[in-house]
């Protein structure tokens, strides 16, 4: 898939949360008010989730992300920040390359969209480094801007 294509799903699919209230969003219990009306264009399967917190120190050991993909990329007593709550988008694009057997899912087009409560309207966009899988840049990158409200 081409980068442009790429950040234009991804804008076509931040632009389509804004019209839900985030804060609004994850406060809702259960299961984020809103939540339901935020698709992927172009995603082949889609599934979302509201987490009181998405980073790596809550998500870890979970289905939100691959701790054993981003282990060896960070230095011991590196300190994330924490707490930051919001909807995570996990799903996939149609392809026909099935190396990527995160979730059961058999895609290499397996993506994560993280949409913090104080989503500020900023995006950005990441590709996974080498063969690792979409949750490699967790701690690195993801952590970090969700914390400062982007998606």
């Amino acid at each position: 898939m081409h980068l442009r294509r790429t950040v234009t799903l991804l804008s076509a699919v931040l632009l389509s949360a804004a019209g839900v209230s985030a804060s609004a969003t994850a406060r809702s219990a259960p299961g984020c008010a809103g939540q339901s009306r935020i698709t992927v264009p172009g995603a082949a399967f889609q599934t979302m989730a509201c987490l009181p917190d998405m980073t790596t120190a809550a998500t870890a050991g979970t289905a939100y992300t691959d701790s054993a993909d981003w282990a060896s990329l960070t230095a011991k007593g590196t300190k994330n920040p924490t707490g930051v709550p919001g909807i995570q988008i996990d799903g996939y694009f149609p392809d026909s390359s099935h190396l990527n057997k995160t979730h059961g899912w058999n895609h290499d087009s397996q993506f994560v969209i993280r949409l913090p409560e104080r989503w500020n309207g900023g995006v950005v966009v990441t590709g996974a480094p080498g063969t690792r899988k979409q949750y490699s840049l967790d701690p690195l990158i993801s952590d970090w801007v969700i914390a400062q409200g982007y998606a």
